[in-house]
């Protein structure tokens, strides 16, 4: 069995489809075999709700992934869960069977070992999600935070899944709806500052309703449309998206320390300063490489450059005397959550303490893609710079301004870091990811020399 290469613009997966309670496999005949179903997705699309979609809209079946094992050399393996079916009417070229039944080509590697486990164990051993019955479990437990019979929760979409991680949106026919998230997270980071930051801003998060240590899980009410999704959105919510961006900021100033002691990471500008001779090195490495069949005008010289721009940008900033703060340093449109006269900010997964300028800059960047962006630009500046001018002067705000594009594009490579060492430059897949982001680089240092060059 090789990798199915049918269509470049999609990943391939070949699926597991488990049935709890007879252990059985959904299965396609194949002249004398039988083998798995097979589905693809569109490139860099969430794998979850868009294979638990193909499953629904093609056989039927309601399922919950449990976990997904990288073939490499083959199509990845979806392990999922059956959680409703129709009695009848399936393709007649599908049928449920035994494990035995399945050609044992159809499993790679350890695959096999790991299938037999599930299928006889009821666990793969792999994660505390990689195993029949958890979600019963989660459903029963969410009901009884809500005050919601299980039936009530008539559409239930599985956003995210892995071995140890999942998120999933649970809502009722009249509108209510929970998200049930769980982490990933031996050291529990993640969890907590969630937790610990709604404790501290609960008018900047979406409301918990319920936290589970076993699971590194939290219950949250929904919060409202991401921001991403709203199309046609009047500038004047883009003022308020900023203003909630800097009253948050604001009120994190006295919590900063205590933010770090609790996990947030250090993305200040002494820690920036620290790592960036590595992440550069690595990145001066990346255009030196042989192409990939990525397109780059970078060579070495540029990205030392850069690097020392940089530095100058830091101490720029370092002069303005902005205080640290809480930092989102995913702040995409897809996190800012839009409610009834509300705007929250959710995924804290990259909680930081850092310049809040700089990460506005990065709000600026994401909101630059959005349809309205011409319109919004000056207001959402404008917004931010107001609400910060009740404790920093005009001066210290613009001249902060004027030096946050290389800071921020320093501090979303902090976050990515793990990805620019020598051992992933080993794969081109990383080598072209490092090309980009020297790109990136290139354009906030060249952001950074136009806004310099309007105040000269």
């Amino acid at each position: 069995m090789q990798r199915t290469i049918t269509d470049p613009d999609c990943n391939h997966f070949r699926l597991f489809l488990i049935e709890p309670c007879s252990r059985t496999v959904l299965a396609r005949r194949d002249g004398e075999r039988w083998v798995l179903p097979r589905a693809n997705i569109p490139r860099w699309s969430r794998i979850a709700p868009n294979i638990l979609s193909k499953i629904r809209g093609q056989l039927g079946i309601q399922a919950i992934v449990l976990d997904e094992l990288d073939a490499l050399a083959h199509d990845s393996l979806i392990l999922a869960e059956v959680i409703d079916r129709p009695q009848s009417g399936n393709d007649s070229s599908f049928s449920w069977k035994n494990l035995r039944d399945l050609a044992t080509d159809e499993f790679v590697g350890e695959e096999l070992r790991t299938v037999r486990a599930l299928v006889f164990e009821g666990t793969t051993g792999r994660g505390q999600f990689s195993r029949l019955g958890w979600f019963s479990e989660v459903l029963s437990w969410t009901a009884s935070h809500t005050d919601v019979a299980t039936k009530q929760f008539v559409e239930i979409k599985q956003v995210n899944a892995a071995s140890s991680s999942t998120l999933i949106r649970f809502a009722t026919e009249n509108g209510f709806a929970v998200w049930f998230k769980a982490v990933a997270d031996p050291s529990m980071i993640e969890y907590r500052v969630t937790v610990k930051l709604r404790e501290y801003f609960p008018d900047y998060l979406p409301t918990l309703l319920a936290t589970h240590d076993v699971w590194h899980a939290w219950l949250m009410e929904d919060a409202g449309r991401p921001l991403d999704e709203m199309e046609n959105a009047r500038p004047r919510l883009f003022e308020e998206v900023a203003r909630h961006l800097a009253e948050l900021q604001k009120a994190s100033i006295p919590k900063a320390a205590s933010l770090l002691v609790q996990g947030c990471a250090d993305l200040r500008l002494s820690a920036l300063r620290a790592r960036m001779p590595a992440i550069m090195a690595s990145l001066e490495e990346a255009v030196e490489i042989p192409d990939y069949g990525s397109h780059t005008y970078l060579r070495k010289a540029r990205i030392r450059a850069l690097h020392q721009i940089f530095k100058d940008a830091a101490d720029q900033l370092q002069a303005s005397s902005i205080p640290d703060t809480l930092v989102h340093s995913d702040v995409s449109t897809e996190n800012i959550l839009i409610g009834d006269g509300t705007c929250v900010f959710a995924d804290w997964a990259e909680a930081a303490v850092g310049n809040p300028m700089a990460n506005f800059e990065q709000l600026r960047i994401q909101v630059a893609q959005h349809h309205n962006a011409a319109a919004v630009h000056g207001r959402l500046l404008a917004a931010y710079m107001r609400t910060w001018s009740s404790q920093l002067s005009d001066s210290q705000i613009r001249k902060a301004f004027m030096a946050t594009p290389p800071v921020a594009i320093a501090m979303y490579l902090n976050t990515r870091r793990d990805w620019l060492t020598p051992e992933k430059l080993r794969e081109p897949e990383f080598v072209r990811y490092a090309r980009a982001m020297a790109r990136q680089m290139d354009r906030a240092v060249r952001e950074y020399e136009a806004r310099e060059a309007l105040t000269a």
